[in-house]
């Protein structure tokens, strides 16, 4: 089952359940089988008078609410969107406090200095910028979890579409990384196209900032495997373990600009097509981001 079809399904998964608890407990196996979730310990919950608890279905955290309606039990599932709301909100905060503090100095009077009112104003923007990448971030891993976002699947040329995602990014890049396209060009797969570009772009874009200086990008096709490779700095077992969580930033690399949310939203988006990605990375020998098409 996609993410997607998961998800709609947990957003309306609401029971109203008998006060006898036998009626919740023979509603496991159809729980079983429609939403890959063992229910069968939730009538202890009830039993012990705990209204909420959390559960993992495949890799995603969702909230189980309980409550008691006019004689009968209500279970609501939803998902939990933001994991650690603390993080999300320390990292909203700070745009949002270098925005007032280059206010706060522009109306002391470093408005007055011509040099100094270009330099804030510069950086004005910039945070800004950063801030609205962030919030847009958030709102599209919120819809895609959510099930919001649906794939609206076709079928077209792989190496036509990653001939335009990489001249895209070239001018992106400051380094003098190469990108090359090495997949097949008579490749076709399907897929949902905006998310697609939104997948690879992402994936290219993390290849050519954690690159070394004149480095190399490749994407390639092989069996079904979708590949994109770079010469970069690489990454620790541990790290490649924790990329995909919302707003993990290697901790040597959090002065490259990047939300934190980017892999988290790749990941999200190989979900909803029921496909699978691992890394393979060593420190200082470059990153391979391996998606297989199911």
């Amino acid at each position: 089952m996609q993410t997607g079809q998961l998800a709609e399904i947990l957003n309306t998964a609401i029971f109203s359940l008998s006060q006898d608890l036998k009626t919740l407990e023979a509603l496991n196996p159809a729980a079983k089988k429609l939403i890959g979730f063992d229910i069968s310990g939730i009538a202890d919950k009830i039993k012990s008078q705990q209204k909420r608890i959390e559960c993992k279905i495949s890799s995603q955290a969702y909230n189980i609410y309980l409550s008691n309606i006019q004689d009968s039990y209500i279970l609501e599932i939803n998902p939990i969107v933001y994991q650690d709301m603390n993080q999300s909100t320390h990292e909203l905060r700070r745009p949002i406090q270098n925005i007032k503090s280059l206010t706060e100095a522009l109306i002391i009077g470093a408005k007055n200095d011509p040099q100094k009112l270009d330099e804030y104003l510069s950086k004005l923007n910039h945070e800004a910028d950063r801030l609205a990448v962030m919030v847009n971030d958030m709102l599209s891993l919120s819809h895609l979890i959510n099930g919001i976002e649906k794939p609206n699947l076709v079928s077209f040329n792989l190496h036509d579409r990653i001939d335009k995602l990489l001249e895209l990014a070239k001018t992106r890049i400051s380094n003098g990384v190469e990108l090359k396209n090495a997949v097949s060009k008579d490749t076709e797969i399907t897929a949902d196209l905006k998310l697609f570009d939104h997948l690879v772009s992402n994936l290219i874009d993390n290849a050519i900032k954690y690159n070394k200086d004149k480095g190399k990008v490749i994407v390639s096709f092989d069996t079904n495997q979708l590949i994109i490779s770079d010469t970069g700095l690489g990454m620790s077992h541990e790290d490649a373990s924790k990329v995909f969580n919302q707003f993990y930033r290697i901790a040597d690399r959090a002065h490259i600009q990047g939300t934190g949310l980017g892999l988290s939203i790749v990941k999200a988006i190989v979900d909803l097509h029921a496909w699978k990605i691992s890394i393979d990375s060593k420190l200082g020998q470059g990153t391979k981001f391996v998606i297989e098409l199911l």
